[in-house]
Formats: C-alpha cells, structure tokens, sequence
C-alpha cells in the first residue's frame, strides 16, 4: 500500500504539494489515550503542531486517515485523531444525565472548543449529531476532567464516537454518533491469523455478584439483603445461583439501597447499574490481511459491533482499535467487550 499525504495549515489552508508515504504506521483506538500515528513523507517539508494530516490511499483514492499533528522529526510525522487531539482540554464536570449524550457532547465541545475564541476552531470546525442515546454520568462531586477522556467513557458505557467525515467549504466536518451494526468474524479462514484472546476473570473492578443491602441494616452479622444478583459468561443477568453459566468463585459488590428515597430503582436497575458488564470483560485481536475475499474490510470503523467466534466460542464485542502497518499486509483489529453498565471508566489521565 502507499499513500497519498495531504497537509493542511491550521486555518485549513492546503500546502501546495501532496506528499507520499511508503513507511507509515496508522490507525484509530478509541480507548487509548496515547495512540499515536506515524507517517514518513518521500521529502521533508517544515510543517507546525496542529496542523492537518489526510492520508488516501493512492490507488483507490480512499481516506483511510485523518489526525491533527503531534511532532515531526525530519520527514516522520506523528499525529493523534481529530477526537483526542482537539478534546485535550479539562473541563468541569460533575453528575449528569439526559436523552442524547450525542446532544450533551456536541454542547461541551460548543462551549469549551467553538465559543472560546482562544482556541481557533469556530471558523474550520463543525459537528454534526447523528444518533440519540440516553446517558447518565453518575459523578459524587465536582471534579476536572479531560474532554476526550469524557469520550472515551462514553465509547467504553455507549459506544458513542466523535470522528472525522470530511473536509467540505473549508471546513471540518464531524460527527457524534452510535454504531449499531452488527457483523460477524470467525476463526476459519487463513486470511485472519494472530488470534489472542484474553479473559478477564471476576476479581477486583471486575466483580460478577451483588449483594443488594438495605441502608439502614444495623447488623454486619446479619445485614438484610434486599436482593443478590449474578452475571454470567454472556453478560446476563440472573437470581439463580444455580445457573452453570455463572463464573466461580464470585466475587461480590454491595450496593446500599435506600428503600425511602423518592423514584427509588428497581433492584434490577441496579443490578445494571453496577454489575452489569463487569465478569464477561474480554480483549481479541487478529489481523486480516487487507485483500481479503472473505472480509470486506472497507466498511471498518471502530465502534462496530461484531459476533467474534474464536474456538467455537461466540464474543458479543465491540470494535475498539485498528491498525495499518506498512510492514505487514494486513490491518490488526482489536476487539472489547460491549460494555453496558451505567458506572463510569475512566481512565486515569
């Protein structure tokens, strides 16, 4: 593969020349917050932190990239995605909830991005919603927060991203949205290699049952539990301690339950609150080599989600990573967990 490399100036001017990259090592994770991709130009061209970088590929004349500039160091070029580079700014933030998460972000960005004049962005930047999905950020107090690390707990609770569409009228176009389609991915073909699947099994941040407590039990001996609910291997929840499907030991969490409190939830409520998306955590990476006849893999993007079936075993997941590497003919994919729990994951930044 090469690509064909287009620089932008901050204020979107072009630079006068297209550049190519034979050397590159390219691609979107919406869970890290270090990810960075490299790019070797054919010439060196003195270029600025923050400028734009739109990588194509040559042959098809496809956008497979788009960053802002990190750092350069002679003719290599280090850029991070539009989403983390932009939204690299603390905010305040403290308990939310509502309708559109889309809505709330696109507000946050408004407000801390396009409406200060400091930044530069009102004149090239627009955001688009797409989709509506309802959120809740159950914050304890009032506390700073980096805007992209806002949105990757969003991608991590709601597989909700912000990325790049085009550059249209001197203008970034983007859009906030949901990915709800589903595909299929299985270890049966010789086009897809490198397989590693990691499980994560119930211990601590990662507890399988719940114990739901009264809060005015005065007893530790005998606390008067409410409830008990279980998560099994697929992510579901149960009351029967029986079910074979339960990962054991467990490991328990108390939720303490106000049983005055005014539109109190349901127990089940709570148990999705706190307990669901923890045992059934999991990672898969494999490659796919990039003219594979079994994978169309022009229609990739993160947030996708995917049936993955490694050794006969079915992974509900979630496209959380990829990654083009000149060296390799293939694109690495990296699959999470579909999280779905209303408790927060943050990252530490």
């Amino acid at each position: 593969m090469i690509l064909s490399i287009h620089l932008y100036r901050f204020d979107l001017s072009k630079y006068e020349e297209e550049y190519i990259s034979e050397d590159f090592d390219f691609g979107i994770d919406e869970i890290s917050s270090n990810w960075v991709s490299e790019f070797d130009l054919n010439k060196y061209v003195q270029i600025e932190k923050g400028d734009f970088l739109l990588a194509k590929d040559i042959e098809s004349g496809r956008v497979l990239y788009f960053g802002v500039i990190d750092s350069q160091e002679d003719i290599k070029i280090r850029c991070r995605d539009l989403a983390q580079a932009l939204g690299d700014s603390s905010i305040p933030t403290c308990k939310t909830t509502g309708p559109s998460f889309e809505e709330h972000f696109k507000r946050l960005i408004e407000k801390y991005l396009l409406s200060d004049p400091t930044k530069n962005l009102s004149e090239i930047l627009s955001v688009n919603t797409v989709t509506n999905t309802n959120h809740s950020y159950q914050a304890t107090e009032v506390t700073s927060r980096k805007l992209n690390s806002y949105l990757r707990n969003a991608f991590k609770k709601y597989n909700i991203k912000w990325c790049f569409e085009e550059i249209r009228d001197d203008k970034i176009i983007s859009s906030i949205k949901r990915i709800d389609t589903t595909k299929q991915i299985k270890d049966n073909s010789s086009e897809f290699y490198d397989w590693n699947v990691f499980i994560k099994k119930p211990g601590n941040g990662n507890e399988n049952m719940l114990l739901i407590v009264d809060k005015k039990m005065t007893d530790i001996e005998n606390p008067r539990i409410l409830s008990t609910y279980y998560l099994d291997d697929q992510n579901e929840l149960t009351t029967d301690k029986t079910n074979e499907s339960i990962l054991k030991p467990t490991v328990s969490i108390v939720s303490i339950y106000d049983t005055e409190q005014e539109d109190k939830p349901s127990y089940e409520e709570v148990a999705n609150s706190e307990l669901k998306g923890n045992a059934y955590s999991h990672e898969i990476s494999v490659s796919i080599i990039l003219d594979s006849k079994n994978f169309d893999i022009r229609d990739l993007q993160t947030g996708l989600l995917f049936d993955v079936t490694v050794k006969e075993k079915m992974y509900k997941s979630v496209l959380s990573a990829w990654r083009i590497n000149s060296n390799s003919n293939s694109i690495n994919l990296t699959f999470g967990n579909i999280r779905s729990r209303v408790s927060d994951y943050f990252d530490e930044d």
